[in-house]
């Protein structure tokens, strides 16, 4: 069938199909295959046969034995190379994968000492939302956090403690983040995974439902989007100082001190937050 191409001769070298690249094969048991129209009807069976193959051709039939022997000799050589390149190929696929999961994690890699080694674009942007008013300094974490992750680290060096404490939650309207340490003092490799979570409807009638006044209750929300007494009595067309009289009711009825303190309380008692 090469004849219309001018090919009278052909000799090729076959590399063998490897059906599982996971398991090493002894080379010493590969089939070598050299065909050429001459003795092509004398080829092993086709499952012994790869799906690739190097060819030589020439107008004349001009091989000889010792062109032979030298394909047969440089084989095994070419087999291993092209082995190697399909492990190379699948290794950088999964790593491909690795880096676009690692990049849609939360994950913040930290040193002995609470120092960002490496954060991942999720990571970052869930910090940056949730510590808004924050100064980041090079390898620094945001200062509230980094103030509870240096606690935590100093606690894994004093008690060898080796299994994830109870999570930093941070509460803001309608969701929240959970911030948890993994790793030991006898590791030093210590990792922040940072997850958020969708809360339902946080609303006026919800919160009344926990015996909040109506004022209360649309104080409460506005304090959840973050918002000042003076926005809030802005907001709500009422004096700061009424606006600081709702929220002292409101501590006391909810047994808290401040507003954060309150905002989760109010998520764990409609059912919002694990406690």
């Amino acid at each position: 069938m090469l004849d219309p191409l001018g090919v009278t001769d052909q000799l090729a070298m076959v590399i063998p199909e490897q059906l599982n690249l996971g398991i090493a094969s002894s080379l010493n048991v590969i089939p070598r295959q050299y065909i050429s129209p001459s003795n092509a009807q004398n080829l092993a069976s086709p499952t012994t046969l790869g799906k690739l193959a190097l060819g030589f051709h020439r107008t004349s039939r001009s091989f000889d034995e010792r062109e032979r022997e030298i394909l047969n000799l440089i084989h095994p050589f070419v087999v291993h190379a092209y082995r190697n390149s399909q492990t190379y190929t699948r290794l950088q696929q999964q790593i491909t994968q690795f880096s676009q999961a690692i990049n849609e994690l939360g994950s913040v890699i930290l040193s002995p000492g609470g120092r960002i080694q490496f954060i991942s674009p999720r990571a970052l942007q869930l910090l940056s939302e949730y510590f808004p008013d924050s100064s980041w300094i090079g390898d620094q974490l945001p200062e509230a956090l980094q103030t509870w992750v240096k606690a935590q680290i100093q606690q894994r060096y004093e008690t060898s403690l080796s299994q994830p404490t109870k999570p930093l939650q941070i509460e803001q309207l309608g969701k929240g983040l959970s911030v948890r340490l993994l790793g030991s003092a006898a590791s030093k490799q210590f990792t922040l995974t940072l997850e958020e979570r969708k809360h339902p409807s946080f609303s006026v009638e919800l919160l009344r439902s926990l015996g909040l006044t109506r004022r209360e209750s649309e104080v409460l929300v506005w304090v959840a989007h973050g918002k000042t007494n003076a926005e809030i009595a802005t907001v709500l067309l009422l004096s700061e100082k009424t606006v600081k009289k709702h929220l002292e009711n409101m501590f006391k009825k909810l047994n808290v001190q401040t507003r954060a303190a309150a905002v989760t309380t109010v998520l764990e008692l409609l059912g919002m937050m694990e406690r």
